[in-house]
């Protein structure tokens, strides 16, 4: 497999995996899973946090009408630095005008891409180096009403005990009691391709989300978990993808 730090390149993994016009499968569905989570609420999540966000932007996006503020947190300076510069409509490489209308119609929404796209600018707030393997993983911690972490932990774990025993919890340790976190998962993948390169993960199933979910003190009643085929990623390494959300209970708090 290959090193992730020194081969992870932000614009050839958007090329991979967004460049079709359209939302994949998956994304798709995921997009679609977090609307109806966070409208389900009993109160939108003011502030978010999207640890591990990579060079992507399409989750935030439909996130924007519902909080105040999207703190995105990611290991790679470079992915940091692909969101900042389109943040700052600067020397933007990739185009998600395509994605974004999709999502406006998954929202029901008639707003042009460009307006919520500003809005999606004015929201996002600060941009946070992470390190999984460090605690804490974000340095000056804060937690957050919402946290959403989409195909990171699984991509740093050695093995399923660290996955399920450390990282997770690391991640969750920023939700706020009664706040919310979302994952997206590879199910059942040792290693996804971007470009030519291929970058390890470890293998997880739907009752690894449960139980590591209900052990971090989130309510098994409000437990989510959907699988959803992904042929069309057949050749990169995982044919399912795993969408997990719960709401933490009143009583837990880790800090």
């Amino acid at each position: 497999m290959t090193d992730y730090t020194s081969r992870f390149d932000p614009l050839l993994y958007l090329k991979t995996y967004y460049s079709g016009g359209e939302l994949s499968s998956d994304d798709r569905m995921l997009v679609k899973l977090l609307i109806d989570w966070v409208r389900a609420l009993a109160c939108p999540p003011s502030t978010v946090l999207d640890f591990g966000c990579g060079p992507v932007l399409h989750t935030a996006f439909a996130l924007a009408p519902f909080c105040e503020r999207i703190d995105m947190a990611d290991f790679l300076d470079s992915n940091l630095s692909t969101i900042e510069a389109w943040k700052q409509n600067s020397l933007v490489k990739h185009d998600w005008s395509a994605m974004f209308r999709t999502i406006l119609q998954l929202l029901g929404v008639r707003t042009a891409v460009e307006g919520q796209a500003r809005e999606l600018r004015e929201k996002i707030g600060h941009l946070l180096h992470c390190d999984l393997r460090e605690e804490p993983p974000i340095q000056n911690p804060i937690q957050y009403d919402l946290v959403q972490s989409f195909y990171c932990a699984e991509c740093v774990a050695n093995d399923l005990t660290e996955w399920g025993e450390v990282l997770v919890p690391r991640i969750l340790s920023f939700v706020k009691p009664e706040g919310s976190a979302v994952f997206s998962t590879m199910k059942n993948c040792q290693g996804y391709l971007s470009g030519s390169d291929w970058f390890r993960a470890v293998s997880v199933k739907e009752a690894d989300w449960e139980r590591v979910l209900i052990k971090n003190g989130f309510d098994p009643k409000t437990l989510l978990i959907d699988t959803v085929a992904t042929p069309e990623w057949e050749q990169h390494g995982f044919q399912e993808v795993i969408i997990a959300r719960a709401k933490r209970n009143r009583s837990t708090s880790v800090w």
